[in-house]
């Protein structure tokens, strides 16, 4: 009965861990600027109501309600 066995064992070298955080690195640059004008769209709508969800603060739709309109539904 054997209890171990030697096994040839396939290793990444140090080459092979520099492409990978290269590509690693390259990936996360990519998303970081590609990410920002999807989520934060910078182009207004016109519109005489604003839906606004609970979490909005007082001062928030003060500021709507002197510049865009009266109506706000919460």
């Amino acid at each position: 009965m054997k209890l171990i066995e030697r096994k040839e064992c396939w290793r990444v070298t140090w080459i092979g861990w520099m492409g990978v955080l290269t590509f690693g690195a390259f990936l996360l640059l990519l998303f970081l600027f590609t990410i920002h004008p999807f989520l934060a769209p910078t182009k207004t709508v016109a519109a005489d109501i604003l839906i606004a969800d609970n979490c909005l603060v007082d001062y928030g739709l003060k500021n709507y309600r002197m510049s865009s309109g009266p109506r706000i539904i919460r």
